[in-house]
């Protein structure tokens, strides 16, 4: 796992022997730009620029340095995100990294030190704990559920329920608590849902409607049924996403699956969702389903404490 400060993308590959498809992908990129409308969006929402109590009370520039450290334990998370937001308002401050994204803490670890303008660190110093607290939420809620989800052999999802203009920190801390991203967006993959079904007919005339206008993008199918899934299967999409089944059902649609990937010679992987959280992945136990998905991952925030103090 890594993270590069100063280079253009942010890569963390959890495991390179091991082959998933790209909509089920545990590598996340976090390019600069995504960085900087962050932190461009949240220093101006906070009007940082016009901070009266730190431009009344120093107003000339004046050397400080700390350190930002955290209060209990958590997976850190946006370190360098952090770091960008201390940059904006100083460029040449100095800033030293002792964590990196990813990496387990407990209380009083440091996670950087600064020495620069204090003007600029009071100014950043809300938005840049906001960006730690939120995406180290993510990462560590995501490391919880992966570990009680590894139990029963599944992998743990995201999903598309994030807060918005937020998504891409959002899934870079997923799978920096060791989760796998779904579909960025509703153009990287296709997923028929209910609705679609309705409004088309069935789940043949959604499937042979959306592969006729987009016959190279990947599919995904939610099926509520048995009857449902094989209908979805006789069109041999990529994915289908059980919805809302009973453990018993669930174990018999991957049977159903699993002959049709043999007969076929094809792989068709399955997504559990609706209604898991951390306290109800029994659920899955002997199912044999290859991802549970959970909009809670990143759309409950729960924060870490993270300080600031100044020397």
């Amino acid at each position: 796992m890594s993270s590069r400060t100063g280079s253009k993308v942010f890569t963390v590959q959890q495991d390179p022997h091991q082959r998933v498809p790209f909509y089920a992908s545990n590598q996340s990129h976090l390019t600069r730009a995504d960085i900087q409308r962050a932190v461009e969006n949240a220093l101006l929402e906070d009007k940082a620029e016009h901070d009266v109590t730190t431009l009344g009370i120093f107003t000339e520039a004046s050397n400080a340095k700390g350190r930002i450290f955290v209060k209990e334990d958590c997976v850190v998370c946006g370190v360098s995100v952090a770091e960008e937001t201390f940059r904006y308002f100083d460029k040449a401050m100095k800033i030293t990294l002792e964590a990196k994204d990813g990496e387990k803490l407990t209380p009083g670890q440091t996670v950087l030190r600064f020495e620069g303008d204090i003007r600029a660190v009071l100014r950043a110093e809300r938005v840049a704990l906001n960006f730690l607290a939120f995406m180290s939420s993510i990462a560590t809620r995501t490391q919880s559920v992966v570990r009680a989800a590894a139990r029963y052999g599944v992998k743990v999802l995201d999903t598309r329920k994030t807060i918005p203009l937020l998504r891409s920190l959002s899934k870079y801390s997923v799978i920096q608590g060791g989760g796998y991203n779904h579909r960025h967006d509703l153009a990287q993959m296709g997923l028929i849902k209910d609705n679609h079904i309705a409004q088309a007919g069935s789940v043949k005339a959604a499937i042979e409607a959306f592969r006729a206008y987009a016959p190279r993008t990947p599919l995904e199918v939610e099926v509520d049924t048995l009857e449902q899934l094989k209908e979805a299967l006789s069109m041999l999409p990529e994915m289908v996403l059980l919805d809302n089944m009973e453990s018993q059902t669930m174990r018999r649609a991957m049977e159903i699956i699993r002959q049709v990937n043999v007969e076929k010679r094809v792989t068709i992987t399955a997504e559990a969702s609706g209604g898991f959280n951390l306290e109800n992945l029994s659920r899955l136990e002997g199912t044999g389903v290859d991802f549970v998905s959970l909009g809670a991952i990143t759309n409950v925030v729960i924060p870490p404490d993270f300080s600031l103090e100044v020397d």
